[in-house]
């Protein structure tokens, strides 16, 4: 009775440091992302640069959603808010290079969410 015990125990002191093994894993993924001020500063420079290029999507850019991937900032710029023709492209910034560039229709995917 008293091994049934001990088997008990070590199982519960094995699985809560998988549990807090796992949580330390998903917090310290996200404390090693992007800073927020970088994040911020690629939204506003994706959206100034689509704002100053009208050929890459229209008028009126703003940014709908920023998240990072494979360590760029995308940036989802919209168009068109108001109008009946809404649509969005994404914009991809290096923070390395601090470089942007605007997938095409055939390489988006790789960037979305």
């Amino acid at each position: 009775m008293d091994l049934k015990m001990q088997d008990r125990r070590v199982l519960l002191g094995v699985l809560a440091v998988v549990v807090l093994g796992a949580l330390g894993f998903f917090y310290m993924q996200n404390a090693t992302g992007v800073p927020a001020d970088q994040m911020r500063r690629a939204e506003s420079a994706c959206v100034r640069w689509f704002n100053d290029d009208r050929d890459l999507g229209g008028r009126d850019p703003f940014s709908s959603d920023v998240w990072e991937k494979d360590g760029s900032v995308v940036v989802e710029v919209g168009f068109d808010r108001g109008g009946s023709s809404y649509s969005t492209r994404l914009c991809v910034y290096d923070i390395n290079s601090n470089r942007m560039s605007a997938p095409n229709n055939f390489t988006r995917s790789r960037w979305e969410k």
